[in-house]
Order: structure tokens, then C-alpha cells, then sequence
């Protein structure tokens, strides 16, 4: 991998009205305590969902199903991911199982199949029977129809034979640490999100695979190197993205190119998801703020970055997951519901929730002594126009107050709210009315 910049995107926000909400409600006798943890559609267009609980649902004509732990066999804690493979069948992974419950479960249509990942160890002094991880937070698919499970401890690769290998303890790249996740990209390298658990600092690393050989992207110019890794998920132009813990960002890699995807509002991107049109989704919250906050949905793509931030179509709620299936169409999980969204327009529209879209541009970029910042407000009322500095620092208030429907520009000449000129760096403007918020990115050299 080659690695040759790390710069800033500055994220715009709107609402997208182009395409199709329908919400989903779980079965009406659901307890109100279930979280829900994970999603995912098979080839019939059947949902599936894991609960905190090891419970399974599945929703198949309108019909909600409950497969309790004693039909499926999975332990009591959550089931962390499921994964829908070539010939549908489902794959459940779950644990925390200090017995024999098994860590992974699968489906295929008829028969449930128990995974305990119970190896026979020959190293002396060790146990005979080991668990290599414990619990199974995520399962990817290759290109070879190897399937390949991610925990605490390791990772455990299962072959279409059934034949298993596990990569962990005393002498592999896993040893004290939990492998977050595992994504597959188009040359079938398998990346691996780590967290080091021997540490008391925010500690990581990133991690690949290409069949032959294992390796650390450790390398200074990797801004994730040494960061305790949440999710990594690579996308269909072999692009990755990867959201970090601890409020450290999310890192967007591409052409070469390492990207801080940066925004003022919500600090937190998590549940990174890829579409198949070259795009990502993830979850935004506030964890700064006590209880945490939901803000919304941001999608990334080539030419545009869009923040779904609308409070009267999630209702408030708390979304947990997102999941893109073969159709391209988006599941976004939340504890009452799940909502889909479909770019086709093949839905119900939801046209009474559009959000009416701010736009905020300046030129010109980069400047050196000042600057025209324009926008344009879709409706009059009270809006307010901020810059910050990259450090999230409040530089200047360019606009506070009631305007007009209508075009508008203001300038900036480099200089704080006290008068005094600011040093040469990137700086952000945020632009708000309501709780439609957009944002732009602008360059000082002197």
C-alpha cells in the first residue's frame, strides 16, 4: 500500500428528497429492553435480526419469526453480526460463553449448525482445549468462499470444507488484543480492525492479510497506526474506511489518499458501511454529550457528502446499525424499527419530511487577506454563520441573526472576533437555520 497524503474533508449537509424512506416496526409483543445489534437481508428478501440477548428474528411477508436460544443454540450475551453467504446461508456470530455454547451459528433454511471454535492445543503448559476468540464481533466472506471470523483474541478462518485455522495467541500480530472487525476488498486482502487490550492508552493497529502473508500498517505517514480501531470496511473501488475510539475520527483511504473525515457536528462516526456505488455510511453521534446523541446519517461519495439529519423522520431515535444489502438499498437499525432506504424510488415516499438544503461556498480558496463567503437560505428566520479552526475552536461570527430567502455573502479578512489576524492553517465555516447545518473548508497562506 502506498501512502502519500493526509488532508481534511469538509462535509456539506443536507437532506436528500431523491429517494424513498419506509420504516419497519418490530413485532408488536418485542421486549422493550432488546437492543438490537445487527442486520441483515438474504437473497429472499428476508430480513434478519440479532438481538442483545441471542435472540433471532426474521421478517418474511410481513410476518415477524422468533428463533429463541434454545432453537438457535447461541450463547445469552448479543449477536454481534450476521453475514448472508453465497448460497444463503445465514451465519450468526455471537458470545462471551465461558461453556460450550457456540460462538457462531448458521441457517440454511432447515437446520441450525453450532460453531464452538474449540481447538486442541499441543503447546505445553497450555490448556488442551482453547478457545482462540471469545466473543465473535464480525464475519466477512472472501473471494474463495472463506469465511472469516473476528474477536477477542484473534481471528479464526473456516474454510467451505469446514476445515478451520486460528491465527492468535504468543507470536501472532493478535496476541492481547481484540480484532474489532474484518473487511474483504476487491484483490480478496482481508483488513483487520485491532484494539490492544494490554494497554491503558488508546492503542490499535491495522492489519491485512493477502493469503500469504500478515502485516501491520504501523508505518508513521498511517494517521490510524497506533489507534485503537472500531471499524474498518472497505469499499467497491477498494477504498477503506476506518472510524477509531475514543472521539479520534474517521479516516477515509483512496487513490493513495488518507482523508480525516471531519465535522463540527457530532464528533463521532461509527457503523461504516459501503454502498455500491462507491459510497459510505455512517452514524453520527455526540459521545461528548451526556446522555449520548443520535445527530443523523452522513453519506460519502465522490462528488458529494450529505448529513440525513432530520429529527421528524428518525422520530429521535437511536440508530445502532447500518446495513447495505445486494439491492444497494440501506437498513438503518434503531431500537423501535428499522428504517430502508431506497434510492430508486420504488418506495413510499416520504416527501413530508424533505429537508430544504443549505448551500455555503467562498472564493477565493485558498486566499490571503480576505475572503467571500457565499450562501443561499431556502426560507427566512434566524441563521447564524461560524468559523472555527480545525482544534474545533470558534474563530469569528460572520452572521448572527434574521435574514431574508435569498442569496448572500459576507467577508472575511482573516481576523478573529477581537481583531486580531490569524495564523495560516485551515479553517472551517459552519453555516446554520434550524437544524439544517452545512459546512465548508478554506485555506489561509500568507
Amino acid at each position: 500500500m502506498k501512502y502519500i497524503l493526509i488532508c481534511i474533508m469538509s462535509i456539506g449537509f443536507s437532506f436528500s428528497a431523491d429517494a424513498d424512506w419506509n420504516f419497519v416496526p418490530y413485532p408488536s409483543d418485542k421486549p422493550v429492553e432488546n437492543i438490537i445489534t445487527s442486520i441483515a437481508v438474504d437473497h429472499d428478501g428476508v430480513i434478519w435480526i440479532g438481538c442483545d440477548n441471542g435472540i433471532v428474528w426474521s421478517r418474511k411477508n410481513d410476518q415477524w419469526y422468533t428463533y429463541s436460544r434454545n432453537i438457535t443454540g447461541l450463547s445469552s450475551w448479543s449477536v454481534f453480526d450476521i453475514l448472508v453467504d453465497n448460497d444463503n446461508n445465514k451465519w450468526f456470530a455471537s458470545g462471551y460463553s465461558y461453556t460450550a455454547d457456540p460462538l457462531v451459528v448458521s441457517f440454511d433454511g432447515d437446520v441450525w449448525k453450532q460453531f464452538p471454535f474449540i481447538i486442541i492445543s499441543s503447546v505445553p503448559g497450555e490448556p488442551v482445549f482453547q478457545r482462540p476468540i471469545n466473543p465473535v464481533r464480525q464475519i466477512a466472506l472472501d473471494k474463495n468462499n472463506v469465511l472469516w471470523f473476528a474477536g477477542q483474541g484473534g481471528v479464526i478462518q473456516l474454510n467451505p470444507d469446514m476445515s478451520l485455522k486460528a491465527y492468535y495467541g504468543k507470536g501472532s500480530i493478535f496476541f492481547n488484543s481484540i480484532v474489532t472487525s474484518v473487511s474483504v476488498d476487491l484483490n480478496n486482502i482481508k483488513w483487520f480492525g485491532i484494539s490492544y487490550t494490554d494497554s491503558t492508552s488508546n492503542s490499535g493497529d491495522l492489519a491485512s492479510y493477502d493469503g500469504i502473508t500478515w502485516k501491520l500498517h504501523n508505518q508513521s505517514d498511517v494517521p490510524v497506526a497506533g489507534k485503537s480501531i472500531n471499524e474498518v470496511e472497505c469499499g467497491v473501488d477498494n477504498s477503506l474506511c476506518i472510524s477509531l475510539y475514543f472521539e479520534e475520527g474517521t479516516y477515509l483511504y483512496k487513490n493513495s489518499l488518507w482523508t480525516k473525515i471531519d465535522s463540527l457536528h457530532g464528533p463521532n462516526l461509527s457503523s461504516p458501511a459501503a454502498d455500491k456505488k462507491g459510497g459510505f455510511w455512517l452514524l453520527v453521534y455526540d459521545f461528548l454529550h451526556k446522555p449520548v446523541l443520535f445527530n443523523g446519517v452522513l453519506r460519502l461519495t465522490d462528488t458529494d457528502t450529505e448529513m440525513f439529519f432530520n429529527k421528524s423522520l428518525f422520530n429521535d431515535f437511536f440508530l445502532y446499525k447500518i446495513y447495505v444489502d445486494t439491492n444497494n438499498t440501506k437498513w438503518f437499525v434503531s431500537r423501535n424499527g428499522i428504517w430502508r432506504y431506497d434510492e430508486s424510488g420504488t418506495g413510499v415516499s416520504q416527501k413530508e419530511n424533505r429537508y430544504d438544503i443549505l448551500s455555503l461556498a467562498n472564493h477565493p480558496n485558498p486566499f490571503n487577506s480576505s475572503t467571500i463567503l457565499s450562501f443561499t437560505l431556502p426560507a427566512s428566520g434566524a441563521a447564524a454563520l461560524e468559523l472555527y479552526s480545525l482544534a474545533g475552536q470558534r474563530v469569528r461570527t460572520l452572521v448572527s441573526g434574521s435574514l431574508s430567502a435569498s442569496s448572500h455573502s459576507v467577508i472575511w479578512d482573516g481576523r478573529d472576533d477581537f481583531g486580531k489576524p490569524v495564523s495560516s492553517g485551515v479553517y472551517l465555516s459552519r453555516l446554520q437555520m434550524g437544524d439544517n447545518v452545512a459546512f465548508g473548508r478554506m485555506i489561509l497562506l500568507k
